[in-house]
């Protein structure tokens, strides 16, 4: 069976779907693969230059030296022994010129989550100053998340979109509909409920992962800063997110 991967914007609760799917005893687990190229090395995407995202991007733990081409046959290449293959990728390493021929050696799905959500989880990490946390506003990434979606639908497959919220709420229906749509057999029991952990892939980015690390469910921890004015570039990119996902959230699964 190809290899599953599910595509997210950044703080959108895909680590802890990630940490579910560990659970699953016929899988293999990655963890944001195409990080590494869309950072560095030949297919590196251009950035504007920015003191604290250049700062933290330069002390992660990501390899030098990687290709989008050579990130989609090491991923091709953990398939057998009777596992399948999962790979949590955020939409940010979207890059359709290096990736749009390989869009059908793969099973493609979706996490969503509100962008206001989103943006209230990286200011709140970014007050935190991890060693590798930084707030880019670009890297939400929904336009890309959509550019995905387009080109999976356009190849006759069917869109299998979660949202987060529904995900929290309801999450053996969810993930078992999920596990359903991606052939995948389903233990709620395993993939419901785990004990804390930081698997090593998760080093790469240190800081980005607590709340996942110290999770043992699909429970959003309690914040206070949830009715804080949000500063006015947040609102004015709110705006572009909403359209992206009220578009998404209409096509999510249903349970």
């Amino acid at each position: 069976a190809k290899p599953i991967i599910l595509w997210a914007p950044p703080r959108s609760c895909s680590t802890a779907f990630e940490r579910s799917v560990m659970q699953h005893p016929d899988t293999t687990v990655l963890h944001e693969t195409f990080a590494d190229p869309f950072y560095f090395g030949e297919d590196a995407k251009p950035r504007t230059p920015d003191e604290e995202a250049d700062a933290a991007i330069a002390q992660s733990g990501l390899a030098r030296d990687k290709t989008y081409d050579g990130v989609v046959e090491e991923i091709l290449g953990f398939g057998g022994a009777g596992k399948r293959v999962f790979t949590k990728e955020l939409s940010t390493f979207w890059q359709e010129e290096k990736l749009v021929n390989h869009m059908d050696k793969f099973t493609h799905t979706f996490l969503i989550r509100h962008p206001e959500k989103i943006l209230r989880s990286y200011l709140r990490l970014q007050k935190k100053e991890g060693k590798t946390t930084f707030f880019d506003v670009n890297e939400v990434a929904y336009k890309e998340l959509m550019e995905i979606a387009a080109l999976v639908k356009s190849s006759g497959s069917d869109l299998v979109i979660v949202d987060a919220d529904d995900l929290l709420a309801n999450p053996q229906a969810v993930v078992g509909r999920w596990c359903e749509l991606v052939e995948l057999d389903f233990h709620a029991d395993l993939m419901t409920k785990w004990e804390p952990a930081k698997p090593k892939t998760w080093d790469k980015w240190d800081g980005w992962h607590e709340d996942a690390a110290k999770s043992q469910s699909f429970k959003a921890p309690a914040h206070s800063d949830e009715e804080d004015e949000l500063p006015d570039f947040v609102k004015e990119a709110l705006k572009d997110f909403m359209v992206t996902y009220t578009a998404l959230y209409a096509q999510r699964i249903k349970v």
